[in-house]
C-alpha cells in the first residue's frame, strides 16, 4: 500500500473478495488489516468470510490463519474455540496440519487437563485413521478402547468406550478361519468384562456374552474360553443352573 491510502485499499479488497470468494482472498484482506494494526477490522474480515463462504469452502488454511491471528492478538480463548470448531467441522483427512497446530497451541497455552485432552484427541485421530485403513486389524481397536478407558476416568462417562466396542465388533471376520476370529473373540470378552466390572452393568454384560456365542460359527469351530468365561460369569451372579447349562452345552461343542 505504497500510496498510504488504506480506505482505497479496503475498497479494492471488497471488490476482490466479491469476485473471488475464496479463503485466500479473505486471508489477504485480514492480513492487510492486521498490518495496519487494525485488529478489530481483521477479526471482522475473518468473521465476514465465515458468513459469506459456504461451509464446504472453509479450508484448513483459513482456520489456521484465523486461529493464529487470534493468538497474535493475545486472545487465547478465541483461538481455542476456532481450533475446536474447525476440528469438529473438517474431515479428519483434511485437518492433519490443523491438528498439529492445535496441539502446539495447547502445549503453549493450556493447563494440564487441557494438554491431556489434546493428547487424547490426537491419539483418537491416529486410531481413527488406523481403523479406517484396516477395520479388521483388531489390535488397533484394542488400543482405541484402552485410550477411551483412560479418558473415561476424567470424563466420567462410558459412552465413548461403548461406541468404540460396538464399532469394533461390527467388523466380523470375513471368513470362518479360527485364526482370524481369535482376536475378534477377545474383543467381545473384553467388552463383557468392561460391562461387568467397570460399568457394573450385569444385564449388558450378559447380553454381550449371549450375542458373542450367537455370532460364532460353531459348526466350523468354537472357543472354549468363551464358554468358560460365560459360565464363570453366571457363577459370579449366583446363577448356578445357568452356568451348568452353559458348561453342558459347551462339552458338546468343544469336548477338550
Amino acid at each position: 500500500m505504497r500510496a498510504n491510502l488504506p480506505e482505497r485499499a479496503r475498497g479494492v479488497f471488497r471488490r476482490y473478495v466479491a469476485c473471488h470468494n475464496r479463503p485466500r482472498a479473505w486471508i489477504k484482506w485480514a492480513k492487510f488489516e492486521e498490518k495496519q494494526a487494525q485488529t478489530a477490522n481483521a477479526r471482522e474480515v475473518y468473521e465476514a468470510a465465515m458468513q459469506e463462504m459456504d461451509e464446504r469452502d472453509l479450508t484448513e488454511e483459513f482456520y489456521i490463519a484465523f486461529a493464529q491471528f487470534e493468538e497474535r492478538a493475545k486472545e487465547g480463548e478465541r483461538a481455542r474455540v476456532i481450533y475446536k470448531y474447525a476440528l469438529d467441522t473438517l474431515p479428519r483427512s483434511q485437518a492433519l496440519e490443523l491438528n498439529k497446530k492445535y496441539v502446539q497451541f495447547e502445549k503453549q497455552n493450556g493447563d494440564r487437563q487441557g494438554i491431556e485432552d489434546v493428547v487424547t484427541a490426537k491419539k483418537r485421530f491416529q486410531y481413527e485413521e488406523a481403523v479406517k485403513r484396516d477395520p479388521y486389524l483388531y489390535d488397533s481397536w484394542f488400543d482405541y478402547v484402552r485410550l477411551e478407558e483412560s479418558a473415561a476416568e476424567a470424563e466420567g462417562s462410558f459412552t465413548r468406550i461403548r461406541e468404540v466396542f460396538e464399532r469394533a465388533i461390527a467388523n466380523v471376520p470375513p471368513a470362518p478361519d479360527k485364526r482370524l476370529w481369535r482376536r475378534y473373540i477377545y474383543l467381545w470378552l473384553k467388552y463383557a468384562i468392561f460391562e461387568e466390572l467397570t460399568a457394573k452393568d450385569v444385564t449388558r454384560a450378559r447380553q454381550v456374552l449371549t450375542e458373542c456365542r450367537r455370532i460364532v460359527p460353531h459348526d466350523s469351530f468354537t472357543f472354549a474360553k468363551l464358554w468358560v468365561h460365560s459360565a464363570h460369569f453366571e457363577v459370579r451372579q449366583g446363577q448356578l443352573d445357568a452356568a451348568r447349562k452353559l458348561l453342558g452345552y459347551a462339552i458338546g461343542r468343544c469336548p477338550k
